[in-house]
């Protein structure tokens, strides 16, 4: 026996263990890094109190340089430990520019005399630790500080090397074992493979074994290139994607998109590294390899809980003619080593090929690769990619999708008239779901259409449903969706949407930045705050947020807060040729307007003018501006002018705070049925 005192801080439902280094949550272990559990006690032991940011990295980073942005992610990660039920965060308070401090009221406790009982099971080493039962009678001090009625069982905690604990208890003296279903994958030499796979020469297939949990949620890598071919970056991209596209038809795990996984490309990234910044059970870890007409894949599927590998395999052949093979059978192994066994429906999804042609699928993962970088000059390359992968396969009902989409987002971003893109859109969009029915990506484009062109809310709803039905792990949609509810007022459901596409692409910034937006419309001024301040936390330099953060301070009407934001958003915006410019400019003239600055307010007008010489320019965002000038008569007319032009803005002009000084106005009823909504 021995002896050891521990010190414990209780807040709400949760109890943080210094000694054992153990956070609790209602009796039940909470998974969380090192690295956040000691930034959770350091903000506990300094409860109420700001602790400034350079001072949170020496405390916690002393022996090393590390950047602003690991305390970010690691804030963030401990936001998403505590929140409630309701998906809120009521301990951490961000001070903006300086640090944090933890607001809830704060129990400590310190407990002596526990008794640790060493104990062999099976061949799993146990730690049994059990509190002292010597109680005179009710309510008598147990250790130090800690008070238990006589009727109260003794608790007993379990140590599983390399699972962290878990956390049971007794009552009269029985164990209710909570140790969960425990899922299970092994390595397993393979005897034989199916002739259309005798290429594929896999050395292991996967087997049960004992893991500390089942994989409910994976991220997969875009697959290393360990060669000097360029074209090895966009193929380990396209890889993921293929892959990615496959493991999201099964519902029962969570799989990363494309978008949250494509910075990891750097051949040195630590693979458990990016799966717990991904905050998911497993990651797929993968490289490619190619000399000639020769190519070698490596596959690891490994547990980020643990490090353990659960299953991996090598091709090592000429593999050149049968990389849609090689993506079938990976994608095959990697379901059977999740989940134990697959719908028939699943399994025709995973088993499922868009292309036949290895040209147009280099085409079509070139456009994918281009697909997220906003300049023009990687929008145009996109779109020629998407193109050209449709010249080479006339029913590549993936590459119409993804043209629909990247046309879809540039018209969102207000980069073009709504008329020169949205027909389009629409024409591709159907041609895909012409040729498949099923296609999630094609359903997405098509209620992308249906919302902001033909203001067709039902129909639209429609498609994001049967989007989200088909793909679950497709965050886009549920982000399209949360659009279509917040523009008629469902702000409870359009919430709820934001939230599900934040769990499934947590990290997103764009993602979290449409919630804090969503929050504003809805008049919830604090959460869009919160909001907005984790989403400046990830990423410091992102123009959207620091918009969203603007518009919540000015609805709150902090308008000089407001100002510095938009100011912000619009430098950042201009530095990164981002289309949010006009947005966050009419937004700081609004804000100037407001603050009793109209000389400010109308030279920002007179900038908007300048500006549509050279790009266009939502007539809503004028509109905005003018209604904080209380400028009535040009407001509507710039609200009608969007109205006419079909502008993307206009449909959320029903709830939108901005425009709260012109409802009384008999001329606003006459705007909403004008864009199809009941006054």
């Amino acid at each position: 026996m021995s002896k050891q005192a521990r010190h414990l801080y209780e807040f709400g439902p949760f109890r943080l263990d210094a000694t054992e280094r153990l956070l609790l949550r209602n009796g039940q272990a909470v998974s969380i890094t090192p690295k956040a559990f000691d930034l959770l006690l350091v903000l506990v032991e300094n409860s109420g109190h700001l602790l400034e940011k350079e001072e949170l990295m020496r405390r916690l980073w002393s022996d090393s340089f590390v950047e602003e942005a690991n305390l970010s992610y690691n804030v963030f990660a401990l936001r998403k430990a505590l929140r409630d039920s309701n998906g809120d965060d009521r301990y951490i308070d961000t001070v903006p520019r300086r640090g944090y401090r933890f607001v809830g009221q704060v129990r400590e406790v310190v407990e002596a005399g526990a008794d640790l009982i060493v104990q062999e099971h099976s061949k799993s080493h146990i730690v049994v630790e059990q509190e002292e039962e010597e109680r005179a009678g009710n309510g008598e001090t147990l250790g130090t500080g800690k008070t238990q009625d006589i009727a109260a069982p003794p608790r007993r905690r379990f140590a599983f090397p390399g699972y962290g604990r878990l956390v049971t208890s007794w009552e009269d003296s029985a164990p209710q074992w909570r140790l969960g279903a425990v899922a299970a994958t092994a390595l397993l030499i393979i005897t034989g493979l199916a002739a259309a796979f005798s290429y594929f020469r896999a050395t292991s297939k996967p087997k049960p074994t004992a893991i500390a949990a089942p994989v409910r949620s994976i991220a997969v890598l875009p697959f290393k290139p360990l060669s000097s071919d360029s074209n090895d970056a966009y193929l380990g991209l396209g890889m993921a994607d293929t892959l990615i596209t496959k493991l999201s038809s099964i519902n029962q795990i969570i799989v990363r998109p494309t978008s949250a996984v494509r910075k990891y490309t750097d051949p040195g990234q630590d693979p458990l590294k990016a799966g717990r910044e991904q905050l998911v059970d497993a990651v797929l870890d993968s490289s490619i390899q190619r000399s000639g007409e020769r190519m070698r894949v490596t596959v690891r599927l490994l547990d980020v809980r643990n490090g353990s590998p659960l299953w991996a395999t090598t091709c090592d052949e000429n593999c050149s003619a049968s990389i849609f093979e090689l993506q079938d059978s990976i994608s095959e192994r990697v379901a059977a080593s999740l989940v134990m066994k697959l719908t028939g429906q699943e399994n025709r999804l995973v088993a499922k090929r868009y292309t036949e042609s290895p040209d147009a699928y280099h085409s079509y993962i070139m456009g994918l690769y281009y697909f997220p970088k906003w300049r023009e000059e990687g929008f145009d390359k996109s779109v020629d990619y998407f193109k050209q992968a449709i010249d080479k396969d006339p029913n590549y009902a993936l590459a119409y999708a993804g043209l629909a989409e990247a046309w879809g987002l540039k018209a969102v971003r207000g980069g073009s008239p709504a008329a020169e893109i949205w027909p389009q859109s629409r024409v591709l969009a159907q041609r895909a779901l012409e040729i498949d029915p099923t296609l999630a990506q094609a359903h997405n484009a098509l209620g992308e259409v249906e919302l902001y062109w033909d203001w067709d809310l039902p129909a639209a709803e429609k498609e994001f449903q049967l989007a989200i039905e088909l793909n679950p792990s497709y965050a886009m949609p549920h982000q399209l969706y949360a659009s279509c509810l917040q523009m008629t007022g469902r702000f409870d459901e359009a919430i709820a949407q934001r939230k599900r596409a934040i769990e499934i692409d947590p990290l997103d910034v764009i993602t979290n930045s449409q919630a804090a937006q969503t929050f504003c419309l809805a008049r919830q001024y604090d959460q869009a705050i919160k909001q907005a301040q984790v989403v400046i936390e990830m990423k410091p330099r992102f123009a959207d947020a620091h918009q969203a953060l603007g518009s919540a301070y000015l609805l709150e009407g902090m308008y000089y807060r407001a100002i510095a934001e938009f100011q912000e958003a619009e430098r950042l915006a201009e530095l990164q040729k981002g289309a949010t410019g006009p947005a966050a400019s009419s937004l700081l003239g609004y804000a100037y307007a407001k603050a009793g600055k109209m000389a400010e307010a109308r030279k920002i007008l007179r900038e908007l003018k300048r500006i549509t010489e050279k790009r266009y320019v939502s007539p809503y965002f004028f509109a905005v501006l003018l209604t904080g000038l209380g400028d009535k008569d040009q407001a509507f007319e710039w609200l009608q002018k969007a109205c006419d032009e079909r502008s993307n803005q206009i449909i959320r002009a029903k709830v939108d705070p901005m425009l709260d000084s012109l409802r009384t106005d008999p001329r606003f009823p006459k705007l909403l049925r004008c864009i199809g909504l009941a006054p």
